[in-house]
């Protein structure tokens, strides 16, 4: 083991003013390796456990602190379980690398003692961390995050973008985790953008694939979390940085239902001739309650089938008083039916598994049933939807990420489920 290296996992395990014994034991499950074809470092998961590679090169040039800096960089790669949530959202690898970089460096330059680290320097003495841009107003969340950028790439690349002065490249471009009013330099986001085909969108380490299945890998790591608890090594400073690097679960359920009534279904009464009102009589009709009447599209989409994605979405859209004009699509409206009875939702069968299209259902809305509010269920990876011509209420739950929207001009919410949920 590097000396460099090994001097931070001591001064974690016995230094009580830095207190970190946690991260300390946890390298301790850890085997550290050089390799000379390694540029700087990198984390994976083998059959021989957990990897850290190191370029002894490129760690002669660092400070000590630095090097702290980046054993816990690659720490939180490790706990973080970034690959699952790239994988199984289908989230395009290089973004992946930038959001993942930019949480980790938030969360550790946030909560670790500035005595103990430091950010890492390139040869020009430029921070090599990246850090959250100063113009996200989003949450510390992997996913949001990822959805943000992956619009401002779209953005850039449909623009006239000239080249970057070297004043426009690296400056004080990113928030500063420990004053919310200040920025520290980092590459510009414009230049983050631009050179991501060119270095993969790594700047500090080198992102690695594990070579073991996604369940070997969790298994590692959560073994060695387990004994690290069982130790009593699981303090309050341990429990509110590891909360921020784990993706909290919501009660999905309870808010769809939430949205679904107050801003789907709602409730209406109409005068009718069927029921009389006997007590208060008005001539022969009384009020009756009818059914609610609601839109659905469902993307049916080849990137939705295979997965149990249909019986997720479709499991919180049903109630007993309304009805449905549904609607599947995936390049094209395939089908339109109406349901008035959850038995005969049942019975549905899946139209199209072709490409993701969905502007042509939303269009179909429009021309045939825009006085209800509409449900959109889809996995997320659909084409830029313009809502603005959609009179009711919409109501967008998709799977793993969220659904881009071109205009809208009405009231619009997006709810996204976990992909392993």
């Amino acid at each position: 083991m590097h000396e460099k290296i090994s001097e931070s996992i001591k001064v974690m395990l016995c230094d009580m003013t830095v207190n970190l014994p946690y991260y300390g034991n946890f390298n301790l499950f850890i085997n550290f390796k050089e390799n000379e074809n390694m540029p700087t470092c990198g984390v994976n998961v083998t059959m021989s456990g957990m990897n850290f590679y190191y370029s002894s090169e490129f760690l002669s040039r660092l400070t000590q602190k630095q090097i702290n800096f980046i054993v816990l960089h690659e720490d939180f790669h490790l706990l973080f379980n970034h690959p699952k949530r790239t994988i199984t959202g289908h989230l395009n690898h290089k973004l992946s690398n930038i959001a993942q970089d930019m949480i980790i460096n938030h969360i550790i330059w946030e909560d670790f003692p500035d005595f103990f680290i430091e950010i890492p320097k390139d040869e020009k003495g430029r921070n090599m961390a990246l850090f959250l841009p100063k113009e996200y107003t989003g949450k510390l969340i992997f996913e949001e995050l990822y959805t943000w950028l992956k619009e401002k790439k779209e953005e850039r690349e449909n623009g006239n973008n000239p080249p970057l002065t070297e004043e426009q490249e690296y400056g004080p471009n990113a928030q500063n985790p420990r004053n919310s009013n200040s920025t520290i330099d980092s590459y510009s986001l414009e230049h983050i953008l631009d050179n991501i085909d060119s270095n993969d969108g790594e700047y500090l380490d080198h992102h690695m694939g594990d070579d073991v299945p996604e369940a070997y890998r969790e298994s590692i790591i959560n073994d060695a979390m387990e004994k690290l608890q069982a130790r009593g090594l699981v303090g309050d400073n341990v429990k509110k940085t590891l909360n921020k690097l784990v993706k909290k679960r919501k009660d999905y359920l309870k808010y769809i239902k939430r949205s679904m009534s107050n801003e789907i279904f709602g409730t209406k009464k109409q005068k009718s001739i069927t029921k009389p009102n006997r007590r208060q009589i008005e001539g022969l009709k009384g009020n009756k309650k009818i059914k609610t009447k609601i839109n659905v599209i469902l993307d049916t989409s080849g990137s939705m089938g295979g997965q149990g994605t249909f019986e997720k979405v479709l499991s919180f859209i049903y109630r007993n008083d309304i009805e449905l004009n549904f609607i599947q699509g995936d390049t094209e409206v395939k089908w339109v039916e109406n349901f008035k009875s959850k038995k005969k939702l049942t019975t549905m069968k899946i139209h199209g598994l072709g490409g993701t299209i969905l502007q042509p259902s939303v269009n179909y809305v429009v021309d045939h049933f825009n006085k209800y509010n509409t449900v959109i269920l889809s996995d997320g990876m659909t084409d830029h939807l313009d809502l603005s011509k959609v009179r009711g209420n919409v109501l967008m739950i998709s799977v793993g990420v969220k659904m881009p929207i071109k205009r809208s001009n009405n009231k619009v919410r997006q709810i996204v489920l976990d992909k392993d949920k």
